[in-house]
């Protein structure tokens, strides 16, 4: 057999999608597990969108589509952005439709790397930000994002991995895996870093929706002196509870658009018209904001019911900091084991208890260990309870 690409072999299989198939397989043999290592709402998808999901099939719209996304849907997606994100975007050159998040991601490092750029990538952070740049060729430079500073990068280690090699910066908030959100002066400073740095800013955006304390997630979308230097990505995953359908969608300047199109039409030529309409209806359905609100609030009340649990044991065994959103928290393992790895996998064996190790998302997420609130109430109960005791005999 001859060599394969030298930049996948590289790349490890994400640590959390084996985590969850692992979980799967014993879960088929038997075995009782408690899982919150799933970045997977509990909840279904709103029942009017699946409904116009399956109208839209019952009216044809089973074909090839606009490979851009179809115009209904970017119009409505221009909309979302004007009145959620306060930024403006034309729908006909300036958004393209995606196969999720994941593939936003994607074509927008297609689009603007070659081999050998450098992109700065918080540590800890979502896996994808960073492998996704060494499978294509470049190489991603991990920034110390720590606790003190909110878990994102200070602007003087952002200068400091700066190079002349740098191409981009990418950013997530609310945060994967840490619950951080990005404040208003935060995000103005690091904008004002990529504009004098001349970098491009990829900005996931997709639990935008879930934040806490009347905390508000701000857009960089928002900083229109920066929208040159923007690549929006964002998805209808987390907001929706829309996972499996695999749809999100890029937002940038037209003349990034224009590349990115040929990536997503040679990868997946266009996506289900259904789903798409599916889409625009959860945009548009004025149903919708109640059913984003009630699952908003019932995460709320699960990492509020979490916080009392940890607050009652009151051990520096655990230090688990409130997430402001997504819908994890990133507990503080450090006093107990400085293996996130082994202790996850320990608490599987003996308690059935499934978390992330946040070693998986960086260097300096070792220590910590992630808990999704993505499960019922009687589980995150369980699951807490259950990492005390354990914690108290390790």
């Amino acid at each position: 057999m001859k060599n394969l690409n030298i930049n996948i072999e590289k790349v490890r299989q994400s640590g959390s999608v084996a985590l969850n198939d692992k979980v799967a397989r014993l879960k088929s043999e038997g075995r009782k597990i408690i899982s919150l290592n799933s970045g997977d709402p509990n909840f279904n998808t709103p029942a009017v969108i699946v409904e116009s999901a399956k109208d839209a099939m019952m009216k044809g719209f089973t074909h090839y589509s606009d490979s851009r996304g179809i115009a209904e849907l970017r119009k409505a997606l221009a909309d979302k952005i004007k009145n959620w994100n306060s930024g403006e975007y034309n729908f006909e050159n300036e958004i393209l439709v995606t196969c999720g998040a994941i593939h936003a991601f994607y074509l927008s490092l297609k689009t603007i790397l070659n081999n050998g750029d450098e992109v700065l990538v918080p540590d800890p952070t979502w896996m994808t930000h960073a492998n996704m740049v060494n499978l294509l060729g470049a190489k991603a430079i991990r920034v110390p994002a720590l606790e003190k500073n909110n878990f994102y990068s200070s602007i003087d280690s952002l200068n400091e991995y700066c190079t002349e090699k740098t191409k981009a910066v990418v950013i997530n908030s609310p945060s994967n895996p840490t619950g951080a959100v990005a404040d208003k002066d935060y995000l103005e400073a690091f904008a004002k870093f990529a504009v004098e740095r001349n970098l491009f800013i990829i900005s996931d955006e997709v639990y935008e929706s879930i934040t806490f304390d009347n905390t508000k997630s701000v857009s960089l979308a928002s900083i229109p002196s920066i929208k040159n230097n923007l690549l929006l990505i964002n998805s209808f995953s987390k907001t929706y509870a829309m996972t499996g359908w695999r749809i999100g969608y890029l937002a940038a300047p037209k003349k990034i658009i224009d590349e990115a199109i040929k990536a997503s039409q040679y990868s997946i030529t266009s996506l289900p018209p259904f789903i798409q309409h599916a889409a625009v209806t959860a945009l548009t359905d004025t149903s919708i904001q109640h059913a984003i609100e009630k699952m908003r609030l019932e995460y709320e009340k699960r990492r509020n019911k979490v916080n009392s649990i940890f607050k009652e044991f009151n051990s520096d065994k655990l230090r688990a900091r409130i997430p402001k959103g997504a819908f994890y928290y990133f507990i503080d393992i450090k006093n107990v084991s400085t293996n996130s790895v082994e202790f996850c996998e320990k608490l599987l064996e003996n308690k059935g208890i499934a978390l992330v190790p946040g070693s998986i998302y960086g260097m300096h997420g070792e220590g910590y260990i992630r808990f999704s609130l993505a499960s019922s109430m009687e589980d995150i109960i369980d699951g807490a309870e259950g990492l005390i005791d354990f914690v108290q005999k390790y």
